[in-house]
This record gives structure tokens, sequence and C-alpha cells, in this order.
């Protein structure tokens, strides 16, 4: 076996990455048969680092961020980034404030009802009773029907009941306005199609909160205040959305170069695609293009050009080209145009990498003759979850056993 084969990474990778990577190709190769040698003898295994030439710098971050809160820039979160941390939980976990009151000890006097209901058969029975009908709406996007059957999804929760336990009182004030969020996120979380309106105004959703409280109140009477304070928004505030916003300068450096790059390539990758030719027309053949995610986009819009350079199999790993190609995004093939890509084309996916995409049957076929193109899919099956998984395919065995048994003849 002799010839080259060149790897082309894909979106995000710098030096340090790109080399971890080449050296398991490498090891791979070699366990695969894949002997290493100058390209006469042996195969000759090259890189193009396209990522430290053109990929994107951070820049001055800071200067396109809004100015940070003072108290959030400190550590401390504001109350509106408290209850901005709340609502992202009770958008997943519509239960998650009366979980959090449920697990708080019950006083001695809850289970006490001195001939009338305990608190918990009292706070169900309320939001069992309650009349959507007449809550003020409009704007909402909701229908009675809907805030109902969120009111009767929270009633049957063992949770309620708890909550209620360790508030002491169905009338509490606190406990009343969790009841209000549960159900007004239970109704957004189960809207079918569109989400409603009050999933996008705080003030819409707030209000109604306040209806939907008042109508429990009503039938229960207004009572204490103190049952959990802000323990529901302290725990929410750990894991959402002011953290994110606090840590939105690194965030945003970490995403830049993955999601830049490929902006980047969208808009000025002629530059990108001569850099990787003239490190391929450097290579003896038979050359082996190996391309990882969008290194393998950029190979397949090259090597669909009508003069490229020598190649005489492609393969693509973990690559989105079948989803550029659909939505018109590569430049060197248009849906619905008779341009061929290259092949042979040997394409690399996993079900369990998202990133992934099949390639046959999605380009065009020659206008004559019965013959396709010779693109080829394989499946890789790495047993790791996403997003692993989208660079797992260099420590898989059968990788590299796939691409020996392509290997071009000289």
């Amino acid at each position: 076996m002799r010839g080259s084969l060149l790897f082309v990474h894909g979106t995000g990778v710098r030096a340090a990455d790109m080399n971890a990577t080449f050296t398991r190709i490498r090891d791979g190769a070699r366990k695969a048969g894949i002997d290493e040698g100058d390209g006469i003898s042996g195969v000759r295994f090259a890189t193009c680092a396209w990522g430290d030439t053109f990929g994107v710098t951070p820049g001055n971050i800071p200067d396109i961020l809004p100015p940070a809160r003072t108290r959030a820039a400190a550590g401390e979160a504001t109350a509106a980034e408290l209850e901005l941390a709340l609502w992202a939980v009770l958008l997943e976990d519509p239960l998650f404030e009366l979980r959090v009151g449920a697990q708080k000890e019950a006083p001695e006097r809850a289970a006490i009802s001195f001939g009338g209901p305990t608190p918990d058969a009292a706070a169900v029975a309320a939001l069992q009773g309650l009349d959507a009908s007449a809550l003020p709406l409009a704007g909402t996007g909701l229908a009675p029907a809907a805030l109902k059957a969120a009111a009767t999804t929270i009633a049957a929760s063992p949770l309620l009941a708890q909550a209620a336990l360790t508030a002491g009182s169905p009338n509490n004030v606190e406990l009343l306005d969790a009841i209000g969020r549960a159900v007004v996120a239970q109704s957004i979380l189960a809207a079918q199609g569109p989400a409603p309106a009050i999933a996008f105004d705080a003030a819409v959703r707030d209000a109604t909160v306040a209806a939907v409280a008042l109508a429990l109140q009503a039938a229960t009477g207004r009572g204490p205040r103190d049952w959990i304070g802000d323990r529901a928004k302290d725990l929410a505030r750990n894991v959402v959305t002011w953290k994110l916003r606090r840590d939105r300068e690194q965030i945003t450096e970490g995403a830049l170069p993955g999601v830049g790059d490929i902006l980047l390539y969208q808009r000025r990758g002629a530059a990108i695609l001569d850099f990787i030719a003239a490190a391929l027309e450097q290579l003896p053949p038979p050359v082996v293009a190996l391309g990882h995610s969008l290194g393998g986009i950029m190979l397949v819009d090259l090597l669909s050009r009508a003069n490229h350079p020598r190649v005489d199999r492609l393969v693509t790993v973990g690559s989105q080209s079948p989803l550029f190609y659909i939505v018109d995004s590569l430049s060197s093939l248009e849906p619905g145009k008779p341009a061929q890509p290259f092949t042979p084309w040997l394409n690399l996916f996993d079900r369990n990498d998202f990133l992934s995409y099949v390639a046959e049957g999605v380009f065009p076929r020659p206008a004559n003759g019965p013959t396709p193109p010779e693109i080829e899919d394989y499946e890789i099956d790495s047993g790791v979850p996403f997003p692993n998984s989208h660079s797992a395919y260099f420590s898989q065995d059968e990788t590299f056993a796939i691409v020996r048994d392509r290997w071009p003849a000289p």
C-alpha cells in the first residue's frame, strides 16, 4: 500500500486539538495495516491546519457585550435575575418550586384539621375547583380549557399536597404564588404547536400567575407569607440564565471558534479551499482526502470544482455536506443543477452523532447511463453519546479498516 492521506480538520480546531486528533489517526491507521512511509513506499500522512491560518479569533469580546450589572458581576444575582432563573427551571419542570417546598419539614399543626380539611386536602380541592373561564386570559394565547388542564395536572401531583403540608396552611401567600407559577408553567409546556403568547411576555405571564393565585386565595382565604422564601430561586440561579449572563464573555469566547469558522467559511471560503488545494498538490498519488465535519464540507466543495487537485478517494467523517447541499450552502454544488459531486466518496456517519448525515441518494445522478455516482454511506457505531460521538470515529478500529479496504489502487 502506498500513496498519501491528507487530514482536513473541522470547525473550531486549532493546533493542539488538531495534533491530538492527527496522532489518533496515524495510530489507528497503523493498527489497521496502513503503514506509514514517504508515499512511494508506504503511506504518507499529512495535515492541512487551516484553522490556525484562517480560523477566527475571539477579538475584543467585551466591547460587543451589554455591560454587566454591578451586583451580578460581583457574583450576586439581582432580584430580576433570580426571577429569570426560576422561570427558566419552571419551564422545564413546572413542579420545581413545589418540589423544593415539599422537602421542607412540615410544622406539627399542619396535619390537624380541627373539623376542617387539612392543608393538603384544602389546597388540592381549591386547585381542582379553579374556574379558568373566570380568569382574564386575553392576550395570553391560552384557552380556559388549557389552563384548567394544567391546573388539573398540578393538582394531581403528590408534591402539591406535600408542599401545602410544609407551608402549614392552604392559604399561605407564598404557596399560592408558587401554585400559580406551576399552573402557568405547565400550561406553556403543554401547549400544542407554536408556544402561546404568554411564553414571550413576562408581564402577561406574571399577571396570569397573580390571577390564579388570587382565585385560589378567594377559595381559601389570605394566610401567612412565611414558607420557603427565596430558596427555590437560590437553587435555580446556580444552573441557569443569570449565571450564563454573568459568564457570557467566557461562553462567547468558547463558542466563537466553532460557530465563527463556519460563518467565515461561508463568507471567505475560497482562500481556505485554495490553501487545501495547495496541500493536496504536494502529495504523491494515490491520494485519499479525509475530512472531519466542516473539513468534509470543504473537501466536497473543493473537489466538486471543475479544476481540482488530484484526489483518488474522498472520505468524509461526521460531515454536514448533505445538509449544506439541500439548503443550498455549498459553493460548488447547487440543488436542481446537473453538477456532480466528486466520487469515489466514502461517507462515514454515526446515528449517535447528530452532526453526521447520509449522502447516498441526495446528490444528482448522471444524466446519461444507469450507473449512479459512487457515493457510499457507511455506519460507524461508536457507542459514545453526543457530542463526544462527533469525534469518536478516530478511536474506532472499524473506521480505519474501511478506509484501508477502500484504499485506491496506484
